[in-house]
């Protein structure tokens, strides 16, 4: 390091370009960096729907919606089975993906991961036809690893609604959205940009 500090002042020229030079490439790295603003990736968030043609609303709670809820609340995933299709697909409204009972499994094994102390509420629903709609409250605390994060240990309460069409009484297709904003907020993975401030 001496000898760079000796060549420097002794050849100022030299240690003008080479800063130009280490400038450029740096300059030059940082705008290759594959860094994407809006990166397509999967939440790991849980949404409950439940279903019983005919049934009363008190009927539809305490027959279907308590019990999905304490299988997606305790990570009992032996139960999935009742109330999923084997031939259940996943949809995003442009892709269509075959994931059966076991596919919904690994899907609340992976949230638990997460947030193993997951707890989740049905708010609301309504049926139309085959097609019901589904409110529901998320809570958890982050302590597994979530899109390449590290475990916060905060917790994150965020909503979420769900589409799914039931026939015989299980769920053939199912899609819908979380307000994954709100978990990212709450765990710091994002953090609002005050006035003034660069983001």
């Amino acid at each position: 390091m001496q000898k760079l500090a000796e060549i420097c002042v002794h050849r100022p020229v030299f240690a003008t370009v080479l800063i130009l030079v280490l400038l450029v490439f740096g300059v030059f790295g940082y705008t290759q960096l594959g860094v994407d603003r809006f990166p397509d990736i999967d939440f790991p968030i849980v949404v409950v729907t439940t279903t019983l043609p005919g049934a009363a609303p008190q009927e539809m709670e305490s027959e279907v919606s308590d019990k999905i809820e304490e299988v997606v609340n305790t990570g009992d995933t032996s139960r999935i089975a009742e109330f999923v299709s084997p031939d259940c697909v996943v949809t995003d409204g442009r892709v269509r993906i075959r994931c059966g009972v076991e596919g919904m499994a690994e899907h609340v094994r992976a949230v638990r991961e997460t947030y193993p102390d997951l707890h989740v509420v049905v708010q609301d629903q309504v049926a139309e036809g085959e097609w019901v709609a589904t409110r529901i409250l998320a809570s958890g605390t982050h302590l597994g690893s979530w899109l390449e994060m590290k475990p916060t240990g905060k917790t994150a309460v965020f909503g979420g609604v769900n589409m799914d069409r039931v026939v015989d009484g299980r769920i053939v297709e199912h899609g819908g959205a979380a307000n994954t904003f709100e978990a990212l907020l709450e765990i710091g993975a994002i953090r609002p940009v005050k006035d003034g401030e660069e983001a």
